[in-house]
């Protein structure tokens, strides 16, 4: 299992750098995507990066079917065990945002659109060209931990341990791809399929 720290920070150089960087399913396309994470004690702050030259966005409302487009994904419990179950927040270049919550694939809900609008996440996208060259989309967004004691009943803060994995994946207008953070076992699971929380990695805020 991958570890994360997640510093006590919202300076985006001081947090620590991880990768997307294993593609349990899938051909030969490869799309790199890294993260950084830090909280200030009061909200988890997400930063994601996509190197990508022309990336795929066709759904555009919440709650579309983004996961076919270009698209970055932080499915996350606040639990370390697990049982209070686990939120997707799957994202494109829109930017539009998927976020369901429940404890399986078969028991979920999106969660309350008028309650929890896309604008309570401050959610922003940017797409540019780095000084390689190199074509690229990132996403930044804040979950308040009220967030996650409102939906989830779990209070979180400095030495609390949550589980957590990320992913890259797409299809439309694309070779399909998807990638992970932290391993999925394809013996046990042969198709592609994130929704295994029993594989999320641990991640342990400062």
């Amino acid at each position: 299992m991958r570890s994360y720290h997640i510093a006590k920070t919202t300076d985006l150089a001081a947090m620590e750098l991880g990768r997307v960087d294993l593609y349990p399913w899938g051909g030969e396309r490869r799309v790199e995507m890294l993260f950084k994470l830090g909280h200030d004690g009061e909200a988890l702050y997400v930063n994601l990066l996509s190197y990508e030259e022309k990336p795929v966005a066709w759904a555009t409302e919440r709650n579309g079917a983004v996961w076919n487009d270009s698209c970055m994904e932080f499915f996350v419990s606040p639990s370390a065990d697990l049982s209070a179950g686990y939120f997707n927040f799957e994202i494109n270049s829109f930017p539009a945002m998927l976020l369901h919550y429940g404890r399986e694939r078969g028991n979920r809900a999106p969660v309350d659109t008028e309650k929890w609008p896309t604008s309570a996440f401050r959610l922003a996208c940017e797409k540019g060209t780095d000084p390689l060259g190199r074509g690229f989309w990132k996403l930044s967004y804040r979950i308040p931990f009220a967030f996650f004691e409102d939906q989830a009943g779990v209070k979180l803060g400095s030495g609390s341990v949550i589980r957590a994995n990320l992913y890259r994946c797409g299809s439309n207008d694309q070779i399909a791809h998807y990638g992970v953070w932290n391993e999925i076992d394809t013996a046990a699971h042969p198709r592609p399929d994130f929704h295994q929380p029993a594989y999320f990695g641990e991640m342990v805020l400062e």
